[in-house]
């Protein structure tokens, strides 16, 4: 678990966006969202895997946020050991990106079971009104996710919201699919 002492730097930014009540690391995630991740453990007969494998997407990301875009020769001079501030974004430590935003989403809707329309709900919460993040800021969405976004927004059914370009297929999708493992496995 990581605390405040883990942090490096601040950065500036403001610690009144925090609308949780924990305040560093992966702890951001609200407790009666992990209740729910637990009673759905419970009920997949699936006791912590679901949570761990959670947690770790999560903690993972977190770590990553400050270095996205940085160059391999940098961190091999300077590499992850702990959670980082500033970066990119110029975000706090234990800051999680698009990725777990959106991993959440789908780990929440899956809970109840599959809904598509109710995946995209969620995934435009995050998008528009800033759910699942830790600050209540939606930050580095991509072109392919913006524009699915946008097509919800207008109407669109949930399944005819992405492109069908070929430069529509990005990797994003593949870190964020974690959760349909526990409905489709």
């Amino acid at each position: 678990m990581f605390t405040n002492a883990n942090i490096e730097g601040s950065c500036g930014w403001d610690r009144s966006k925090v609308k949780n009540k924990f305040y560093c690391g992966i702890n951001r995630i609200p407790e009666v969202f992990l209740l729910e991740v637990c009673d759905f453990n419970e009920r997949c007969n699936m006791p912590n895997k679901v949570l761990d494998a959670i947690m770790g997407s999560c903690v993972a990301d977190a770590l990553g946020v400050p270095v996205e875009f940085t160059s391999r020769h940098s961190l091999a001079n300077n590499p992850v050991v702990n959670m980082r501030s500033c970066g990119t974004f110029n975000l706090p430590a234990g800051t999680w990106s698009d990725d777990t935003s959106m991993t959440l989403c789908l780990l929440d809707s899956l809970s109840k079971g599959l809904d598509y329309q109710d995946i995209m709900t969620k995934f435009y919460e995050w998008f528009d009104a800033s759910a699942y993040t830790p600050y209540g800021e939606t930050f580095d969405v991509g072109f392919s996710t913006t524009k699915a976004m946008k097509r919800f927004a207008y109407g669109i059914a949930p399944l005819e919201c992405g492109g069908t370009s070929e430069q529509d297929n990005g990797n994003g999708s593949l870190m964020r699919i974690l959760p349909v493992q526990w409905i489709c496995g």
